[in-house]
């Protein structure tokens, strides 16, 4: 992670992996379909935001964004938008 602007994409670790599924109903729902994560970049804040760069079985890009609070701050995950490329 880095500390002010994001970090280069790189492919998702489990936990970023299981932070995605967590919202995969939502996400399933806005673009139509099911996502494949192909990488991620993230930005500490306060707290993380996390953007997932992920395709669709016919090879469309969507952009993922999830903000995640700290856990001093109760550690809770928000979708924030999906959006095709």
């Amino acid at each position: 992670m880095s500390c002010g602007g994001f970090n280069q994409a790189q492919a998702p670790t489990e936990e970023e992996v299981a932070l995605f599924t967590q919202f995969e109903s939502e996400i399933k729902q806005q673009a139509d379909g099911e996502l494949t994560v192909e990488s991620v970049s993230t930005q500490v804040v306060n707290g993380v935001n996390y953007i997932f760069t992920a395709k669709n079985a016919a090879g469309q890009v969507f952009q993922v964004k999830i903000y995640k609070a700290l856990p001093h701050a109760g550690g809770q995950a928000e979708l924030k938008s999906v959006t095709a490329q």
